[in-house]
């Protein structure tokens, strides 16, 4: 029976009962394809075998990861972000993120990447990462980490290995040569010791190679098994002897050498404009015949000044670092808001100039300034606002100054680093400052305030 009601304000239908069966039906069928959806989305998820699960627990304890719940499926994205959280722009250092490859049959996961970065954690690097037999990323970058490299690692199937910024100490394992399927191996600023072991020409397959800012010892290794090797950085340790020739080495881009005790001659290969990489030198001990007297945009010796006229004589020079003009009294501070660069050597058409030495991993070129977050109560605050930042090394150069005796006033503030023990303490301010060639002040600390 069809029954229909109409009038001016109000309209219902009432569907006899075969329509009504009809459609529940229909209804039943849509929601059981529902249901079958969010199903087999779970179950792409899979599950992780008990023994990388126990393991996880082991890394954790190790490394003094607290916040893991181990009672959700660390593979299961969707329900647990204690195992993966999301990214934010504001959080640009911080990572938080496992991985798994569910693709194995029965549903099986197994882990693959674990990335930790910029978490604090204040353990130690974890041997229980062998009980992972398919991990093959990990990077636990920015963090207060001590102890040692274990041998341990060895045994796993590593392709990245990422330890910057870190607390560590002792040598790299000659174990770790065997770590043949690597091809980034990052372990910078940390306080590594030794000589780089033989057994590192094993590892074919590195793209690229950073031990910078430790303090490596000996002579550079033979590297001619390193075909595929494009961006290579042993700056500021204590490395010496000659460089190994490197022009079998066709992927080449980038050789950091800042800041060692090399000597014997640069390399012609270097020098003599045949050669397009990007290489530094610069701090070194090289024989004087063999350094140029000016260089191009791909190579920085610290000493390639070059042949720039001066037009004028200078009394004075007052620059703020990285940031805009400021008047302070009677003096004029000039800009310095160049956007910098890797090796970059720029040089101000009157009085001044400055060397930046080094690379950054995935960073903008305007990031090699700083800008300043917290509130300044000091006097003259307008030259603390910004600062230049350089990787391994930057240098000021004052030009065309006359001869006679000068007042050098340096201005210190720490704008980045935390006074805690956090990953964001953990960096270093070392100033070497030279008056016309000739050592004359060293500060290694954070400073606030100035310094004459």
């Amino acid at each position: 029976m069809n029954i229909s009601y109409h009038n001016s304000s109000v309209k219902m239908l009432i569907i006899d009962h075969k329509s009504f069966r009809l459609l529940l039906s229909l209804m039943l069928i849509l929601f059981t394809l529902m249901f079958i959806e969010v199903t087999d989305v779970q179950a792409q998820a899979g599950f992780l075998p008990q023994t990388e699960k126990d393991a996880l627990i082991d890394i954790a304890k190790e490394l003094g990861k607290t916040d893991w719940n181990f009672s959700l499926n660390p593979c299961d994205y969707a329900l647990n972000w204690t195992w993966r959280t999301e990214q934010r722009s504001e959080m640009h250092s911080y990572n938080n993120t496992l991985l798994c490859n569910c693709s194995y049959p029965g549903g099986v996961c197994h882990v693959e990447s674990l990335f930790l970065k910029g978490q604090d954690l204040n353990g130690t690097l974890p041997p229980s990462l062998k009980k992972l037999p398919y991990i093959k990323k990990i990077d636990l970058t920015r963090n207060y980490l001590n102890g040692t490299i274990p041998h341990e690692w060895a045994s796993t199937k590593l392709e990245y290995l990422s330890l910057e910024s870190n607390m560590f100490s002792g040598t790299i394992p000659a174990e770790l040569g065997k770590l043949e399927n690597i091809v980034n191996l990052m372990l910078h600023a940390n306080n590594l010791s030794g000589e780089l072991p033989v057994e590192l020409k094993n590892l074919t397959n590195l793209t690229e190679l950073r031990l910078s800012s430790n303090n490596f010892t000996g002579k550079i290794p033979s590297l001619e098994s390193w075909k595929r090797l494009e961006k290579l950085d042993l700056s500021f340790n204590n490395l010496n002897g000659d460089i190994p020739d490197l022009q079998g080495l066709s992927k080449l881009e980038k050789m950091y050498l800042t800041g060692n005790s090399l000597n014997g001659n640069v390399p012609k290969w270097i020098v003599d404009g045949t050669d397009t990489r990007v290489v530094d030198l610069s701090y070194n001990h090289f024989s004087k015949g063999s350094v140029p007297t000016s260089c191009d945009k791909s190579l920085d010796l610290a000493k390639c000044l070059g042949n720039n006229r001066c037009y004028k004589d200078y009394y004075s020079v007052y620059i703020n670092c990285g940031g805009p003009e400021a008047t302070i009294g009677n003096k004029v501070y000039e800009a310095d808001e160049d956007p910098g660069g890797d090796t970059k050597f720029f040089h101000d058409p009157n009085s001044w100039g400055f060397s930046s030495t080094g690379s950054q991993l995935d960073v903008k070129e305007t990031e090699y300034t700083s800008t300043n977050v917290s509130i300044l109560t000091m006097n003259n605050s307008e030259l603390y606002t910004r600062a230049r930042l350089s990787p391994f090394s930057l240098t000021y150069y004052g030009r065309c100054l006359v001869n006679g005796n000068y007042t050098v006033t340096l201005h210190f503030a720490e704008i980045s680093f935390r006074d805690n023990q956090s990953y964001k303490s953990l960096g270093r301010r070392a100033f070497d400052v030279y008056i016309q060639v000739n050592w004359c002040y060293y500060l290694n600390s954070t400073m606030l305030g100035g310094a004459s």
